[in-house]
C-alpha cells in the first residue's frame, strides 16, 4: 500500500485503501462487445449510454462508490427485515448487529446494481430461515456499478478491499472466525468476491472457507493472463455456476469446483439475460 497519495507507475491512490492497479479500460474487442452485445438484449437500453469514454480523472473512488454493507440476523424481527446499514467508512461498527458464534455470509450484486431486488430479499430470508445464528451481509456498491462497464470494474477493486477492511475490523474488534466466512457474488460481483477473498487473506492471512460465485463476468476478465479473474486460491473452496458462458459469463473453469448446467452456455424455456422463470 502506497502512503502520500504515491503510487509507482500504472497505479493509482484510492483513499483510505492505498495504490491500486489503474484499471480503467477494457480490450477494445470486449467495449465493442458491450456497446453491441449487451444492450441489444436488454429491453429499453440505449446503445453506447454506458459504454462511452472515460472522463474520470482517477479509475475508482470510494467517494463514488459509496459502498454499503446492510447487516441482517435472527436477533430481531427488524434485524431480519430492514438490518443495518454501514458505509465504506465503518463509523458505528461497533453498533452492527452481530453474532461471533454464527456463520457470515457475504453476498454481492453484479453490474447495473441489485436487478432484481428480491433475488437478495429471497437469498436473505433462506439463509435466515435455514440457520438460527447467522449474519447475512449484503455488499451494495450500486453507485459504483451504474456508470461505465470499465469504470464499475474498476470500482470492484475499491470494493474488494473495503469488504476485505470490514473482514479484518469484525476479527479485531468483534471476534469473527475468518475461516468461516462465505461469499456469493453474480457477474460482476462474482469476479469482485474472488478479489475480496484474495485482499482478505493478505490483511488477516486467512483464507475464508468458501466463495460461491454465479456466472463471474467475462468482459473484462477472459484472457487467460488476467490477474482480476476469480481463481481456485481465492479461497479454501471456490465454486463457480455457469450458466451463460455463450453470453457474459466466462468460460474459464478457474474454480476449485466448476457446475455447468445444460453445458453451461445457454439455458432452456423462459431463462432469459436478466431474469429466470421457473
Amino acid at each position: 500500500m502506497g502512503e502520500n497519495n504515491e503510487c509507482e507507475a500504472g497505479n493509482v491512490f484510492v483513499d483510505g485503501i492505498g495504490c491500486l492497479p489503474n484499471v480503467c479500460g477494457c480490450d477494445e474487442n470486449d467495449i465493442k462487445r458491450v456497446d453491441n452485445e449487451f444492450f441489444s438484449n436488454v429491453a429499453g437500453s440505449k446503445k453506447s449510454s454506458l459504454a462511452s469514454v472515460n472522463d474520470r480523472e482517477n479509475c475508482t473512488s470510494p467517494k463514488l462508490v459509496k459502498t454499503v454493507f446492510s447487516f441482517y440476523n435472527n436477533a430481531s424481527e427488524r434485524n431480519r427485515k430492514f438490518g443495518f446499514q454501514l458505509n465504506h467508512t465503518l463509523e458505528g461498527l461497533e453498533d452492527a448487529p452481530f453474532n461471533k458464534n454464527g456463520i457470515t455470509v457475504f453476498i454481492s450484486h453484479g453490474y447495473l446494481a441489485l436487478q432484481p431486488r428480491e433475488f437478495y430479499d429471497e437469498m436473505r430470508d433462506l439463509y435466515l430461515n435455514k440457520f438460527e445464528n447467522v449474519n447475512f451481509i449484503l455488499i451494495d456498491y450500486s453507485n459504483g456499478s451504474m456508470g461505465n462497464y470499465w469504470e464499475a470494474v474498476a470500482n470492484i477493486q475499491t470494493v474488494a478491499y473495503q469488504t476485505a477492511f470490514l473482514v479484518e475490523r469484525l476479527m479485531k474488534t468483534r471476534g469473527l472466525n475468518v475461516s468461516t466466512v462465505r461469499m456469493m457474488g453474480i457477474s460482476l460481483g462474482g469476479q469482485m468476491v474472488g478479489l475480496a477473498g484474495r485482499a482478505i487473506r493478505e490483511l488477516t492471512g486467512v483464507k475464508v472457507a468458501e466463495i460461491l460465485s454465479f456466472d463471474p463476468a467475462s468482459t473484462c476478465f477472459e484472457f487467460e493472463d488476467h490477474s482480476l479473474h476469480i481463481n481456485s486460491s481465492d479461497a479454501n473452496s471456490v465454486i463457480l455456476v455457469h450458466t451463460n458462458m455463450r453470453n457474459f459469463g466466462t468460460t474459464r473453469l478457474s474454480g476449485t469446483v466448476n457446475f455447468c448446467p445444460n453445458g453451461g452456455k445457454d439455458q432452456p424455456y423462459d431463462c432469459e439475460y436478466l431474469t429466470c422463470k421457473s
